[in-house]
C-alpha cells in the first residue's frame, strides 16, 4: 500500500497519470500480461479507493477482466511500468 501511494505521489507531481476523461493510457507495458500495450484495444480506466482515475493501457481485452479483480494492484504496475506480480 505504501508503494502505492508513493507512485500515486510521484504520478501526480509529475502528470504522469490520466485525468478522468483522457484516454491516454500511463503504461506501455501491460501489467496483466508484460507485453507491450496494443494501441488498437481501449484502454481501461480504473478508479482507486482514493478517487484517483488511472488508465491502463492492455495488450488484449482479457487482460481487462484481471484489472477489474484488482484494480489497485494493477494500477501501481501500470504506474511503474511493469506486469504486476
Amino acid at each position: 500500500m505504501r508503494l502505492l501511494l508513493a507512485l500515486l505521489a510521484i504520478a501526480s507531481l509529475t502528470g504522469s497519470y490520466a485525468a478522468a476523461g483522457d484516454d491516454k493510457p500511463v503504461n506501455t507495458v501491460c501489467p496483466g500480461s508484460g507485453d507491450k500495450v496494443d494501441a488498437d484495444t481501449k484502454p481501461y480506466t480504473v478508479t482507486l479507493k482514493d478517487g484517483t482515475k488511472v488508465t491502463i493501457g492492455v495488450c488484449c481485452k482479457e487482460c481487462i477482466s484481471d484489472i477489474k479483480k484488482d484494480p489497485e494492484k494493477y494500477a501501481a504496475a501500470a504506474l511503474a511500468n511493469k506486469k504486476a506480480e
